[in-house]
């Protein structure tokens, strides 16, 4: 994200005011929600788009940018082998289940440090 010139943190959507931080944009999305009267949505609040993220969150950012697109390639290639007849989507299904992305990276680090 390039920034924006005003230096706000984030602009309400609906209302066009500028948010100084993430608290205040916590508390402007908190201060504004109200009942829909939509089937299955129950509750809905201003939209507020971040438009000179923190730091933290530009990092955060390009780390799970970083996992969309490994996951995306082995999406990919896990269906080609679907395709090829290799196992079927369900056996994919069954193991993506089992699979925690958090316990990978632990068990990853810990064989790259021995």
């Amino acid at each position: 994200m390039s920034g924006d010139a005003s230096g706000a943190y984030a602009k309400c959507q609906d209302c066009d005011i500028d948010l100084a931080d993430r608290d205040a944009l916590n508390d402007h999305t908190r201060a504004t929600m109200a009942p829909t009267g939509e089937a299955g949505v129950v509750a809905s609040s201003h939209r507020v788009r971040v438009v000179n993220p923190t730091e933290a969150e530009r990092r955060a950012s390009r780390v799970r940018m970083r996992i969309q697109d490994a996951l995306g390639e082995a999406y990919e290639d896990l269906c080609k082998q679907v395709e090829r007849g290799e196992f079927t989507g369900a056996e994919v299904a069954a193991e993506m289940w089992a699979f925690d992305l958090r316990d990978g990276w632990d068990d990853y680090m810990a064989e790259d440090a021995s």
